[in-house]
């Protein structure tokens, strides 16, 4: 059975590679741009990273421009060593303390703390304040008070970690 006429003159008419080509181009651009925005594409975000690592490494080393410029980087290694550098406010703060040691003329960080630090609840912080309010306020205090205050005061300031930041 032959084709319908109409049907043989529009197969004729269409150049078909150069359809399946656009149509597959719109595809991957609406993929691409609605990744992250509207939907996430299972393995895209490894196949970058993936693809990242592999071009520094084809790279390979570069010598530094300046030796004046140092850039501290925190590995996974440096991570799991010691957390508490990363996990907290008051670890940053230390690591820039130590940074500042050296003196140096600039210190640049690449952070974003998305909100407050919370080590603990609002009530329970707000109770740990107004106590040590009230023994700051304690004059001449015996022994074991002086030592409350002094652990009171150690512990408000490591939980004030956006104060220090």
């Amino acid at each position: 059975m032959k084709a319908p006429r109409t049907a043989r003159r529009w197969s004729r008419g269409l150049n078909v590679p150069l359809v399946a080509a656009a149509v597959a181009t719109a595809l991957c651009v609406s993929l691409v741009a609605g990744h992250h925005r509207w939907w996430t594409l299972p393995g895209l975000d490894a196949l970058e990273r993936t693809s990242l690592d592999a071009r520094f490494h084809w790279r390979g080393p570069r010598a530094p421009l300046d030796d004046r410029i140092v850039v501290v980087g925190i590995d996974d290694d440096t991570r799991r060593a010691f957390p508490e550098t990363t996990q907290f406010r008051r670890g940053y703060a230390r690591l820039l303390d130590a940074l500042a040691a050296y003196h140096p003329k600039v210190i640049a960080l690449d952070l974003f703390f998305s909100s407050p630090e919370r080590i603990l609840r609002a009530p329970l912080a707000e109770q740990l304040t107004a106590a040590r309010a009230a023994l700051d306020g304690v004059e001449a205090p015996p022994d074991a008070v002086r030592q409350a205050q002094a652990a009171l005061a150690a512990l408000d300031d490591e939980l004030r970690g956006d104060d220090v930041l």
